[in-house]
């Protein structure tokens, strides 16, 4: 990744104003905006002439610097709780409620915290903590240090269980925005998985070890296919992808037992979410064998629309077909919609976010496109953008994907029609007032080339 950007980036330390700057990276489409928004913009940020372009800008020093709200002391120190073994039920808790039910990596039946690795448990421990909202200063400080300990010893590791504990701590981190960490998770569990041949179908394990690595393959291929997509990168880590195996999923790995770190007292309840989890894994699976395919795309530059169209065909029959299903166990369990409203949510978000992806892959190879075909991507655009706003804005993570967002919102601009240029002109201000009133320094490259893009298309001022 790094070798890659790093020329492209070389060429923005060549101007001398933000402006200039500004301009090029939102319309030269020499700059990946996803690169530049979780990694280029801090690096750049960092560069001593950025950081002086930066300080001499004059409008930044009139914002002022977001703090978040310490939590009121508690009477005794919070490092106590490390003593006490609720605390770190709660966390399993956290993690099996939370997180895991978005990533599945392993059988809920079968799973025993008490014969667990250690270090596949203090992944979860760490993912379910950061997964709360009370997070003492004193606990993060030791349980940050905890998690880059144990990832130190992972790395030396080559087992199932450590590729398991490295997606974990992926969705950890990325949820964190600690971006350089979540690359390192991803690029570890993808060489300890492909050394233990986790891609090849070896029938001397038996059903569950089987059902196990398939999820962790399954991880890993999604992980990978959104770093060729997002990154511009080249696919030559996925040819090992295969064949999509037609063998759905089976809800009976999934449905929990009294023994289970999560039980269900509700026979229907139970059932219900080991069939929505075995669903979810099958979409998710169908899906990203979808875009899989469309990166091995060998098709000219004449064809290369009709080729992206069979793939947008083949997403949206997989998410409507999903969607169905949901929609379906709606119907006949009226009385548990929170379980299966809660995936079919999921696999919405899933599907507008591959859009928004294909969509941006779309305009940077072809510029003639028709005003239909832009205002298809703005809609997927305003989807992510009403469910990102609608989470905790002063997350600096929530600021990033917002940022991510209003530059791919800038590149449709001109090729929209006069009222999506409207929508577009209002979402805009939307995302520049939302990072102003949480405005934190480490953004303010990105928050500068945001604002500067909204003014190159519009003459009103804003604050």
């Amino acid at each position: 990744i790094n070798n890659q950007k790093t020329a492209d980036f070389s060429l923005c330390l060549e101007f001398n104003n933000i402006d200039d700057l500004s301009s090029f990276i939102l319309k030269s489409k020499q700059v990946n905006f996803t690169y530049l928004s979780l990694v280029g913009a801090k690096k750049l940020q960092s560069a001593p002439k950025i950081q002086t372009l930066i300080e001499n800008h004059e409008e930044l020093s009139s914002y002022k610097v977001y703090y978040p709200k310490s939590p009121t002391p508690p009477y005794t120190s919070p490092l106590k709780l490390l003593t006490k073994s609720s605390f770190w039920e709660n966390l399993l808790n956290v993690f099996f409620q939370n997180p895991y039910e978005k990533t599945p990596i392993f059988s809920i039946a079968h799973f025993n915290p008490k014969t667990a690795p250690q270090s596949l448990l203090a992944a979860i421990y760490y993912t379910g903590y950061k997964s709360q909202p009370d997070q003492p200063k004193e606990l993060t400080l030791y349980m940050e240090n905890y998690a880059k300990a144990n990832l130190k010893l992972l790395l030396r590791q080559c087992s199932l269980s450590a590729v398991q504990a490295l997606l974990i701590y992926y969705i950890a981190y990325y949820r964190e925005g600690n971006i350089p960490l979540h690359f390192t998770c991803r690029a570890h569990a993808t060489r300890i998985g492909y050394a233990l041949g986790i891609h090849l179908d070896n029938k001397i394990f038996s059903e569950l070890e089987k059902y196990t690595r398939r999820l962790a393959l399954i991880k890993l291929r999604c992980i990978n296919i959104v770093g060729s997509s997002s990154h511009n990168l080249t696919a030559n880590f996925l040819t090992e992808f295969g064949p999509l195996n037609i063998k759905s999923i089976e809800p009976k790995w999934q449905t929990s037992n009294k023994s289970s770190v999560i039980y269900y007292e509700d026979e229907n309840e139970r059932l219900l979410y080991a069939v929505c989890s075995a669903h979810f894994i099958n979409f998710f699976d169908e899906l990203k064998y979808s875009v899989n395919n469309s990166l091995y795309s060998s098709a000219r530059e004449s064809r290369y629309k009709s080729e992206w169209n069979k793939t947008r065909k083949d997403i949206t029959r997989v998410y409507q077909k999903y969607t169905r299903i949901f929609q379906s166990l709606n119907s006949v369990y009226p009385d548990y919609t929170q379980i299966t409203s809660k995936y079919e949510f999921q696999i919405c978000i899933f599907y507008h976010d591959t859009m928004v992806d294909m969509n941006s892959k779309l305009i940077n190879k072809i510029e003639d496109l028709n005003s239909s075909d832009i205002d298809k991507a703005v809609y997927h655009l305003d989807w992510m953008f009403n469910y990102i706003y609608s989470n905790n804005q002063a997350r600096t993570f929530t600021q990033t994907l917002i940022t991510l967002l209003g530059y791919q919102y800038l590149s449709y601009y001109k090729l929209c029609s006069p009222s999506t240029r409207q929508n577009i002109q209002a979402k805009l201000v939307q995302m520049i007032q939302t990072l102003a009133i949480y405005y934190i320094p480490s953004n303010a490259l990105s928050f500068i080339i945001l604002k500067n893009g909204y003014r190159s298309i519009v003459g009103d001022n804003i604050s």
